[in-house]
């Protein structure tokens, strides 16, 4: 059997380790996040 080829163009879904989850978890929490949409006009 051949190896598992990933296709050009295909979805990564974890290229991000646990610490900078739990950091971005942080910052939604915080409302950190938030407030950059709003300034930014996104929300």
């Amino acid at each position: 059997m051949g190896r598992y080829k990933r296709v050009i163009g295909s979805r990564n879904y974890s290229n991000y380790t646990t610490a900078q989850l739990e950091e971005a978890l942080r910052l939604i929490r915080s409302g950190v996040i938030s407030q950059v949409l709003r300034d930014c006009g996104i929300s």
